[in-house]
């Protein structure tokens, strides 16, 4: 019972782990995206 659990566990901790990764990404890409627009708007002129 015990090597289940941490199975599912570890597993669980994988697929969080993958999430907050990919979501990390995926903020990163977002700002630069905003920085970008940010700069093209303040640097249109």
């Amino acid at each position: 019972k015990v090597k289940i659990l941490m199975s599912v566990h570890s597993i669980i901790f994988l697929l969080s782990y993958n999430y907050f990764v990919l979501q990390n990404e995926i903020i990163k890409e977002r700002k630069n995206t905003l920085v970008t627009m940010i700069d093209f708007t303040f640097f249109k002129d």
